[in-house]
């Protein structure tokens, strides 16, 4: 039996962060990730909601297929702290864990979006 997509793929999303960029893809490693540190994309979407730092960090990292050492994550937590955008950031990781809700599929509204973050790769610049 063939499988028939009619969703759109979402597009890789960016969140910039201490003057780094951090590129962020729906895929099954980050949802792994995420689902072991933090108990699965409901818990995480809350923590996000609520501005939990570490949670932020972890879904970044996760989001951007990092895997940091302690101090390293440390630094993306401190990073996250200091910003003055710290709602910006939050929203971009809500944003994203939606995308990830949707199975890694944009929404409706997004499809035909050109967001000026597509077709980047994974990780930081």
């Amino acid at each position: 039996m063939e499988k028939k997509s009619e969703s759109v793929v979402a597009q890789t999303m960016k969140v910039d962060l201490a003057g780094t960029s951090y590129f962020l893809v729906a895929n099954l490693n980050a949802l792994r990730g995420i689902n072991a540190a933090l108990g699965g994309l409901a818990p995480a979407f809350a923590k996000v909601r609520d501005l939990n730092f570490d949670a932020m960090a972890t879904v970044l990292a996760s989001a951007a297929g990092m895997k940091p050492s302690a101090a390293e994550f440390d630094g993306l937590v401190k990073d996250i702290w200091q910003a003055e955008n710290k709602a910006e950031i939050g929203g971009a990781l809500s944003d994203y864990l939606v995308v990830m809700l949707n199975g890694g599929r944009a929404s409706n509204d997004d499809a035909g979006s050109d967001g000026e973050n597509g077709g980047s790769a994974p990780g930081k610049s």
